[in-house]
């Protein structure tokens, strides 16, 4: 059989008619492509598209050796020896000191303020150099959206703080297994526990507002004339060394009718059992414990049982942070809180300070004007302010988030708007103000967090995994420590200035 060659001019036609169909089919193909999967999708590209430059993305190495460098420096700067020494060997631990200094105040990414609001944090501050920790239990609440839930950052934090200032234990947890598992402690349940939480639709049967401080209640909810259901928790084996310590229990509930009866349990053996009054807005049944179980369960029996909102493990004296998580938030439902609730917990549980990080879920709305979220923003900033009083709240701005555009992870282009509109409503509402986008490396950082070995970030380009999260935990930490020295510097330059001037009159 003979087989004929294919002739220059035929292969020539043959392309040029495959180009033209395809041309003709981008004409009427969907600019948005066509989505076959999650994973696969059919798209034309543009001339322009094609043409394209990969986009650079932040350059990790620099950004976590500046983390870790600010780590060993602030703790130089911080825990400098305030012990008198010798002249001659005096002079190089000053400029040594002086150096670090100079050197976070150059690589930090500070803290921003108000204009002539920079001392909001002080109070929070002046706590923390006063030494109150050693004879009292402070509190910082860190609300977040799913960026911080399983306690991701916070546990870092908790960590650091609680290492530097004193206190153990995981602070406030909820009355109900949450949505993602809590790597501190687990949680579960047994009995007809339902949850009520600000995230979900209103309930004609559950009383408006009627929410605690982590956002959500647990009731026992049967037709049964006695109700009756446990709440367990468990020290997780993730846990860092601070949490597995506590000597202190309080069980947070209200809103019930009558008595009920508690019964607590060290896995199979009864620590204690009373009759508990559960009526009235917020009570709280505290304990004190010879040791720390590993194995801590409530038992609740009764005929009209309250809400049950936070149980708290901490120990009596030192720092405690909480993780207060709310999946898919905006940060836009605190006003379903009592503001007369929230001022309770606040005085009962020697708050001194709030992180509230939000943003994640309000990206993938991309719009030109995000006024209407700074506008919500600010209304529930002031609606936690009337809550908290004097207490300083220290918002933390969205992190970058990418999507796949042409091949390529890049930033979504609506990110820095999101941040400015943050940043207005924490200055307009006086509040504290950190940029974890710029932190992170700005523009087309997340990518750079997926990527590097190990990953940093997961794979749906916004949330950090638990190794990004201390890393971007270490910067809010730094940034936080370096204030607190820059202020207690200023203080105690402010007090020999005082003082000189003071020498001074006399001699005159």
């Amino acid at each position: 059989m003979d087989i004929k060659p294919v002739k220059p001019i035929h292969i020539a036609l043959f392309f040029a008619v495959v180009l033209l169909s395809l041309a003709l089919l981008s004409l009427v193909f969907p600019k948005d492509g066509i989505k076959i999967t999650d994973e696969l999708e059919l798209k034309f590209l543009s001339f322009q598209q094609i043409n394209e430059e990969a986009p650079t993305y932040a350059n990790l190495d620099s950004i976590l050796r500046e983390a870790r460098l600010m780590d060993s420096l602030s703790t130089v700067v911080i825990e400098q020896k305030k012990d008198t020494v010798k002249e001659k060997t005096d002079k190089p631990k000053i400029d040594t000191i002086r150096a670090a200094a100079n050197l976070l105040r150059s690589k930090i990414h500070r803290i921003e303020y108000p204009k002539g609001k920079e001392n909001m944090l002080v109070p929070f501050f002046s706590q923390l150099n006063s030494g109150s920790t050693q004879k009292s239990l402070i509190r910082i609440l860190h609300y977040g959206d799913s960026q911080i839930e399983g306690d991701r950052i916070t546990r870092f934090l908790r960590n650091r703080f609680q290492q530097k200032f004193g206190g153990s234990g995981p602070g406030l947890l909820p009355c109900f297994n949450p949505v993602g598992s809590n790597t501190s402690m687990k949680i579960s349940t047994v009995g007809p526990w339902a949850k009520h939480t600000v995230m979900m639709r209103s309930d004609s049967i559950f009383p408006r507002k009627n929410y605690g401080i982590l956002g959500s209640c647990a009731r026992i909810e049967t037709t049964d004339s006695i109700k009756k259901g446990q709440l367990n928790y468990k020290i997780s084996k993730y846990s860092y060394l601070s949490v597995r310590h506590f000597k202190w229990a309080r069980l947070f509930f209200g809103q019930g009718a009558g008595n009920f009866k508690l019964s607590v349990y060290e896995k199979d053996k009864l620590l204690l059992q009373d009759v508990v009054d559960g009526s009235g807005s917020l009570n709280y049944f505290g304990l004190q414990l010879e040791h720390t179980p590993e194995d801590l369960t409530y038992e609740v029996e009764g005929d009209s049982l309250p809400c049950f909102y936070a149980l708290s493990l901490d120990q009596p004296t030192g720092i405690a942070i909480d993780n207060i998580g709310w999946r898919g938030s905006r940060g836009a439902e605190f006003y379903k809180i009592q503001t007369s609730v929230l001022k309770r917990f606040f005085k009962e549980l020697n708050v001194k300070m709030i992180i509230f990080q939000f943003g994640v879920n309000v990206v993938p709305l991309i719009t030109n004007n995000y006024g209407f979220y700074e506008r919500q923003l600010i209304r529930q900033l002031t609606h936690l302010k009337d809550a908290a009083g004097e207490i300083p709240i220290l918002v933390v701005g969205v992190s970058d988030m990418a999507r796949k555009e042409n091949g390529w992870y890049a930033s979504y282009p609506n990110i820095e708007k999101i941040r400015n509109a943050q940043r207005n409503a924490a200055f307009k509402s006086n509040c504290a103000f950190w940029d974890m986008y710029k932190a992170m490396g700005g523009k087309n950082s997340m990518p750079a967090w997926v990527f590097a070995q190990p990953p940093l970030a997961q794979k749906d380009f916004t949330h950090f995994n638990f190794n990004g999260a201390k890393i971007i935990a270490q910067m809010l930490y730094n940034a936080i420590m370096y204030e607190v020295n820059n202020k207690q510097s200023e203080s105690q330059t402010a007090e020999k200035t005082e003082a000189a001037s003071e020498n001074q009159a006399q001699s005159l």
